[in-house]
């Protein structure tokens, strides 16, 4: 039986609790407020319990989504009531059973209101009084529905320590800000930086998942691009910076049918199919690179834009101009040194000046050991070390990628690289001893 076309109950809730969650609780923020966040997070979480609990003994629902966003309602409804703070006001709220997740027909009461629940739930959490970090930790887990797990693989850190920073910022969230007022318009200025980078960290998990059974989640870079462009239509429309991040978004997701083959398996850059490139997102890529040309602010999201462009636009693999995406990695590390990012750069210097050159600022960089225990160090430096012929380090480096790698599909391609990598090896190990 194919289970995408026939779900079972609980692949439906997981799916519905990955891809529903945000929506569904960005939704009861609208409607109840910021201060019941934990008591509509508990209301959500036990709809799906309930769903784990009934579907597989009746019959699944004609609109899951609906259902357990009814429920959740209802919930809420019980557990506000039973702390006394329930009013007959309150029970008047107009509630739509029909949910649809991501897609908001609400419109703005007042000029000043944010007219999308979700990009309001995340400027209402990107609250100036937090960190940064506890900024984008806590509304990644709250109004994308983010795993602490998946939280720290996005800033390389240990999930208790996302657990705990997540934990805290709520404290001070409710201890601190007035929770009883909605996030308006004009706060968004003094909150922007924080939200693009949830948008960006959003985007960045859908490209490239961290759970088990998916490599890519697909509604997730949707909802990235929706977030981006509804930004556009609001007073952060002049940003720059904004304009990069859409343009990146684009780019991007204009790769996303070629990154897998016909079997499911990984491709390369090098092995994709360019036919299949959606030229639609890049031309509108171009367009917001363009845009994002003016004034004097140069973020992350201009350099990555370009190397993404630089990309897009090489008719092949081979016309790839890697000088210029090379200047533009030499940009960004000045701007932002972080170890992934320095790992990709020596990507292209390898391209560039070979793998020999790479391999000797590969070793020679201490920043890099931050992250040796990430399965893209040891492929990286696998590959650097195959191309130079190395095959029995490239193997040992692979079989530690392969160890560290978080998807099914990474793993399978690592494998595979092993397997390709082996038999060399075994000949190179035999000609020395002979």
């Amino acid at each position: 039986m194919n289970s995408k076309a026939n779900p079972s109950p609980e692949y439906l809730v997981e799916h519905l609790f990955r891809n529903y969650w945000g929506s569904a609780v960005a939704s009861l923020v609208r409607r109840f407020g910021i201060q019941e966040l934990d008591n509509i997070e508990d209301a959500v979480q036990e709809s799906l319990m309930t769903a784990l609990k009934n579907w597989p003994l009746r019959e699944i629902p004609q609109n899951p989504g609906g259902w357990l966003f009814t429920v959740a309602r209802n919930r809420l409804f019980d557990n506000l009531r039973s702390q006394k703070q329930f009013t007959e006001e309150s029970e008047s709220v107009g509630l739509d059973s029909d949910f649809a997740p991501y897609a908001d027909t609400d419109t703005s009461r007042f000029r000043t209101e944010i007219p999308d629940d979700m990009l309001r739930m995340m400027v209402t959490l990107c609250d100036p009084f937090l960190s940064r970090e506890s900024q984008c930790a806590l509304t990644l887990q709250v109004a994308c529905g983010f795993s602490a797990r998946e939280i720290a693989a996005a800033y390389f850190s240990r999930e208790e320590t996302i657990s705990k920073r997540i934990t805290r910022a709520k404290q001070k969230l409710f201890e601190n800000v007035d929770t009883s007022t909605e996030a308006d318009i004009g706060q968004l200025e003094s909150r922007i930086d924080s939200v693009l980078e949830v948008i960006y960290l959003l985007f960045n998990e859908g490209y490239s998942s961290h759970q088990d059974d998916r490599l890519i989640r697909y509604e997730l870079c949707a909802e990235a691009r929706r977030l981006a462009r509804l930004l556009l239509t609001s007073s952060a429309q002049n940003r720059p910076e904004l304009h990069a991040l859409t343009a990146l978004l684009c780019f991007q997701s204009s790769r996303l049918p070629s990154r897998l083959g016909p079997f499911g398996e990984l491709l390369l850059l090098e092995h994709q199919d360019r036919t299949l490139w959606d030229s639609r997102l890049i031309s509108e890529g171009l367009e917001h690179l363009q845009d994002a040309a003016t004034g004097h602010t140069l973020s992350r999201f201009h350099l990555e834009a370009g190397i993404a462009a630089t990309h897009a636009t090489a008719s092949t693999y081979e016309a790839t101009d890697w000088s210029r995406i090379l200047f533009y990695y030499d940009r960004l590390v000045e701007l932002q040194p972080e170890p992934m990012i320095l790992l990709n750069r020596l990507v292209a210097l390898a391209m560039v000046n070979g793998p020999e050159v790479t391999l000797e600022e590969f070793r020679s960089n201490q920043h890099l050991e931050q992250i040796a225990d990430h399965y893209l160090y040891h492929s990286v430096l696998a590959d650097l070390c195959r191309r130079q012929g190395d095959y029995d380090a490239a193997v040992t480096h692979f079989r530690r990628a392969l160890n560290a790698a978080p998807n099914p599909k990474e793993r399978e391609f690592l494998q595979n690289r092993i397997e390709e990598c082996s038999p060399l090896a075994e000949v190179r190990h035999q000609n020395r001893t002979r």
